[in-house]
């Protein structure tokens, strides 16, 4: 099959090129579903479940894969998250960690010579304590929503090479724009994919997003 050209400007850099160099990456699913009959229980349960995380055991796994990047979850869905966001942490305190594993894989994956994507779910599907944080369907969600992802993109700064969005709908050049600002404020370098699930809704194979540094691959 062929795609229609990029929207991107020529003199745009090809921030995805390392993934053409005939390596393969791997993509970890980390959702954490605490327990609880109390909010306080469950943040409890959170912590406990995240500060068991073997950071030195996944690594070794990690590199035994042969794998030159990952892809991991940053939260989707469950409620609760792994890396700590100053945005979402002061409008809906006890939904992250107080351990950040995230950012600890991030720092170890750097001097090892491999490549960090971080998966999250899109604006319009985000996690529902981003929504409630955010007031998701008030003016200004938008707005929130790229300055909470913003938050995470300065913390991690060139420790992520890549971001991938689930669920996303088409939009408008300027939306994608501010989004991909949003994005690339710790990292000008990012490479950015957004998918619109398409082989999941029969819809057309064509990116979502032409402003997108690679195809999320779900045709």
């Amino acid at each position: 099959c062929t795609f229609g050209p990029a929207a991107r400007a020529a003199d745009e850099p090809n921030r995805a090129a390392w993934m053409a160099q005939g390596t393969y990456g791997m993509m970890t699913h980390y959702l954490l579903q605490p327990k609880g009959n109390t909010s306080e229980e469950k943040t409890a349960d959170l912590n406990r479940m995240v500060n068991q995380f073997d950071l030195e055991n996944f690594i070794r796994q990690f590199q035994e894969t042969g794998a030159d990047w990952l892809i991991f979850t940053i939260g989707q869905t469950t409620g609760y998250l792994c890396s700590p966001n100053a945005a979402l942490d002061a409008r809906n305190p006890g939904h992250t960690p107080r351990r950040d594993v995230l950012l600890e894989i991030a720092q170890r994956l750097k001097p090892l010579g491999k490549r960090l994507i971080l998966y999250f779910p899109s604006g319009e599907d985000a996690d529902p304590s981003v929504k409630q944080a955010l007031a998701f369907g008030t003016e200004g969600y938008t707005d929130r929503y790229f300055e909470f992802m913003r938050q995470y993109s300065v913390k991690f700064g060139t420790l992520v090479n890549g971001w991938w969005f689930d669920a996303c709908s088409p939009h408008s050049d300027d939306y994608w724009n501010k989004w991909l600002g949003a994005l690339r404020a710790g990292n000008p370098e990012t490479a950015v994919a957004f998918s619109g699930a398409e082989f999941c809704t029969g819809g057309p194979i064509d990116p979502v997003c032409r402003l997108a540094d690679y195809h999320a691959g779900e045709i």
